[in-house]
């Protein structure tokens, strides 16, 4: 805190160091934390406006808020990256500052320079950054500096082509120390702890690699990571009833982030995943229109073989064939024919790490859906012989993480768009 002579020399809340004057006196205020206890309550006042209900309340059985679907909650994420990156606004008093530096630029060319503008910046910069990721790669800084630049081009940094070098740095370092902000806070944040004991600049940093939103959310409010094992338990038993869809829904969507911890922590292997989430493993419900054809084109446009990815078995086969197979593929789909020319596909089936994992597909199209689905759900890497065509899955047909394409899948872009 910084004493003001000019009211009353009081003590008021240090937010920048040029509020110091000089000489000035300074006092260390220890502030304890302060911790609150929430407990669940029976029944919700129906009289209360909407607006007054706390959506972090836990409410009893089927009534629970997960806080995997609030879009409130700053620790789940509900949106990827932005195509565009929004600046988000400032403060009062600092954008008067960029307005008039903005017109001193267009005027004159002159470049602010104003070190309590950039802090502020930076900040509210971190804090916008940081609901979509805690990790932000080399070219969504980009994209935020290119946004920033674009909308005060008086903050051009001197010094290179572009102006936006020093911001690119400024961003980055900012970044690493509003992560020990956070973890300062005390509070859950699994996608900052699995880091923690990492060095700086570290090459197994533990980060979203496909766009993953939520890479590893923390635990529902007032849950742990027994009660969570708890859940698991009681959702074994509830895969085993019949038209309990909506109930294995919810207990799905509840025990997301337990079970995302594991697979990002432990990462186990496929049978012990199906052992002990047999829910993740079942069909979705919803219908495909079959493109296989497209698919096994665009395989092939992209210098890929279709051979890495599918084995068709166009002719009646033993099922001891099959089995082997399915033990010596890491990634696969096994298209499963008729002996009868032009009749529909009998099965289809996903193979991961030499066990399948799900079949009773009638499409390649539904396969390819639910093998991305897989893909994220096991935190799987992509087949490096493949690498075109799961990138094309991810950026053009799911639109994930886009602002960046290899030079082969732009060019497939560009001719889409022709």
């Amino acid at each position: 805190m910084y004493q003001d002579e000019e009211f009353g020399e009081q003590f008021f809340t240090l937010t920048s160091i040029e509020d110091v004057q000089d000489m000035g006196t300074l006092k260390v205020v220890q502030v304890e934390p302060v911790i609150v206890n929430l407990s669940a309550v029976e029944e919700k006042d129906d009289d209360l406006p909407e607006s007054d209900s706390m959506s972090s309340i836990s409410l009893p059985s089927q009534d629970t808020v997960l806080l995997s679907s609030s879009d409130e909650s700053p620790s789940h994420r509900s949106q990827p990256w932005p195509r565009k990156f929004k600046i988000p606004p400032f403060s009062f008093e600092i954008r008067l500052l960029l307005e008039a530096a903005n017109r001193a630029y267009h005027s004159e060319g002159t470049l602010l320079n104003n070190p309590r503008v950039t802090s502020s910046v930076l900040e509210k910069l971190a804090e916008k950054i940081f609901e979509y990721t805690a990790y932000p790669t080399g070219i969504q800084v980009l994209n935020i500096v290119e946004a920033l630049i674009e909308k005060y081009p008086c903050l051009k940094g001197p010094g290179s082509v572009n102006g936006m070098y020093g911001w690119q740095q400024r961003i980055k370092y900012k970044m690493e120390n509003y992560r020990a902000k956070v973890r300062g806070l005390k509070i859950a944040c699994p996608e900052l702890e699995v880091n923690k004991k990492l060095t700086f600049r570290p090459k197994g940093i533990r980060r979203p690699k496909k766009a993953e939103v939520n890479y590893l959310p923390p635990l529902p409010l007032g849950q742990t990571k027994e009660t969570m094992g708890e859940e698991r338990v009681v959702l074994l038993t509830e895969v085993k009833k019949t038209n309990n869809d909506k109930i294995i829904s919810e207990k799905m969507e509840k025990t997301f982030p337990y079970r995302r911890l594991e697979v990002v922590n432990q990462m186990p292997a496929v049978p012990d995943v199906m052992e002990r989430s047999p829910a993740l493993f079942s069909e979705s419900q919803k219908r495909i229109d079959s493109h296989d054809v497209v698919i096994r084109c665009l395989i092939h446009f992209l210098g890929e073989s279709t051979e890495e990815l599918i084995k068709d078995y166009q002719q009646d086969v033993s099922k001891d064939v099959i089995e082997q197979d399915i033990k010596d593929n890491v990634i696969k789909i096994l298209v499963l024919g008729s002996a009868a020319e032009g009749a529909p596909l009998t099965d289809v089936i996903i193979v991961i790490d030499g066990t399948e994992v799900l079949g009773g597909f009638k499409t390649l199209t539904n396969a390819c859906m639910l093998l991305m689905g897989f893909v994220y759900s096991l935190n799987l890497s992509y087949p490096p012989k493949l690498k075109y065509t799961f990138e094309v899955f991810q950026k053009l047909l799911l639109e994930l993480d886009d602002l960046k394409v290899s030079p082969k899948v732009d060019s497939l872009r560009r001719k889409l768009l022709k």
